[in-house]
């Protein structure tokens, strides 16, 4: 079937005929894709050889109200479960699971999801960086998938125990290791670091950038500048590359006074095991915050 650029209705018919060809080659394993990679792992960690779990996208594709591409869109179809973070972090692909609530699971839409939400009603969608959270959604998780592969459910709530206690591992051992960083005023990029600055007890003084989407400010980049000279913020932490974009008042800063934390985990080898690493990633990573 051939597929005209602008006929919409074709490309659809197209998309979908790829995606129903996907499913009958996959026999009666479960397909299921997940949007981001933290999110990717902690499916892997429950799922086990139960399911099939890909990654719905590039990941060093920026998630933040990501546009799903044609390439994308075989992959969401032909999926028998997608797990995403929620409509704040992806609001095109929660429109298009609206209709499917069944084959549909937002993790930030299960119940004791503990959300941050801005003055003006904002949900802070980075919730996967709340360890909390990770263990909950692999409770949902599992019990999603026991509904697509019954006869599985008792290895899927096993895996999602185990998942849970290598999480909280994890969490401890970051939690030693940022010890030292208690007590200091960070500043960030922008407001992507909260749920894990709750969790470990740390100060996020100051952001240079309201939303994700927004450019910092040169006013906000002044004043960080000149609250890091004096000393009254510690540090500045940036997503990865952040620091070549930095605005002119903050290129002059100490090198040592700024740090660069990947919250997604492109850094990391994908599989069951990112999601603990990222935790002890992040903390070590905010360990250089602390005096030497």
């Amino acid at each position: 079937m051939k597929c005209i650029r602008h006929a919409t209705a074709i490309l659809a018919l197209c998309v979908t005929a790829v995606g129903t060809a996907a499913l009958a080659g996959q026999g009666d394993r479960l397909l299921v894709a997940a949007d981001i990679l933290p999110v990717h792992s902690l499916v892997a960690s429950v799922a086990g050889d139960g399911a099939e779990v890909e990654l719905l996208r590039d990941s060093r594709q920026d998630p933040h109200g990501h546009a799903i591409r044609p390439s994308e869109m075989a992959r969401l179809i032909s999926a028998d479960l997608v797990v995403y973070v929620g409509a704040a972090l992806e609001p095109e692909l929660a429109a298009r699971l609206s209709d499917e609530p069944e084959r549909a699971l937002p993790l930030t839409d299960v119940p004791g999801t503990r959300l941050r939400v801005s003055e003006g009603g904002a949900v802070d969608p980075h919730a996967w960086l709340a360890p909390g959270n990770a263990r909950r959604w692999t409770e949902a998780i599992a019990a999603a998938l026991s509904r697509k592969a019954p006869d599985a459910a008792r290895e899927f709530a096993r895996n999602a125990e185990a998942a849970q206690a290598a999480i909280r591992e994890a969490e401890a051992e970051a939690d030693r290791v940022l010890e030292p960083v208690r007590g200091l005023r960070l500043a960030t990029g922008h407001d992507f670091l909260g749920y894990y600055a709750e969790s470990f007890g740390l100060t996020i003084a100051d952001t240079l950038a309201p939303a994700d989407d927004a450019p910092p400010s040169l006013l906000a980049a002044a004043r960080v500048a000149a609250e890091v000279r004096a000393g009254r913020i510690d540090c500045l932490v940036v997503e990865p590359g952040g620091t070549a974009r930095l605005p002119a008042p903050l290129r002059t800063l100490p090198t040592a006074r700024i740090v660069e934390v990947d919250v997604v985990g492109v850094t990391l080898d994908p599989g069951p095991s990112l999601y603990p690493r990222l935790l002890r990633d992040i903390a070590g990573r905010l360990r250089r915050c602390a005096p030497h």
